[in-house]
């Protein structure tokens, strides 16, 4: 088994890891995915899409029993600041839940398989996929050098992959090799 220690994870990661691997495995890549961090449109838009919508309910609902006119000389004001305070409070809930969530996942490459381990509270999911099992490949890099990493299993339909990852054409690179001296042709 290869030492975790100097990879920057939780503990409970780090266990469950070790607790995946073979006698004879070492890992050859460890990393979590990176914190997402949402450009200034991508906020604008959530913010605006939950202020519409907060804001538009109570104009559906009071139109809808007949008192327009009443809404209007009335509660305008409230409505628009209660649904400025719904619109901050969602946007601010998907940025903290998609960011929480990263810290609970590693990707890990060994010199067998790749494998994704996903721990929460005391439920534990690892899937691998055996180097010489994956028939497909791809990587989507962006400019800035993070990117996804996708891959198939033989036989399989469904894609999976690394998500949000340092480095992804290096990354890309290294399981390209493994999965080439891993072959059965190559022995």
């Amino acid at each position: 088994m290869s030492d975790l220690s100097s990879v920057s994870i939780p503990e409970s990661l780090r266990e469950l890891i070790n607790a995946q691997l073979m006698d004879d495995e070492t890992i050859q890549w460890i990393d979590q995915p990176i914190r997402i961090f949402f450009s200034f449109d991508d906020i604008l838009v959530m913010f605006f899409a939950a202020f519409t919508g907060a804001f538009l309910l109570p104009f559906l609902l009071f139109f809808l029993n007949g008192n327009a006119e009443w809404f209007l000389q009335n509660m305008l004001l409230e409505t628009l600041c209660a649904s400025f305070v719904i619109a901050i409070s969602c946007t601010f809930s998907v940025l903290r839940a998609a960011n929480k969530n990263v810290k609970q996942i590693a990707y890990v490459i060994t010199d067998f398989r790749a494998m994704i381990v996903y721990g929460k509270a005391r439920v534990i999911t690892a899937t691998s996929f055996y180097l010489t099992e994956l028939s497909y490949l791809s990587c989507v890099p962006s400019a800035n050098g993070t990117g996804h990493i996708f891959f198939r299993p033989l036989g399989g339909w469904q894609k999976h992959g690394f998500v949000h990852i340092r480095n992804v054409v290096k990354v890309e690179r290294m399981l390209q090799e493994l999965k080439r001296t891993k072959s059965p042709e190559q022995g």
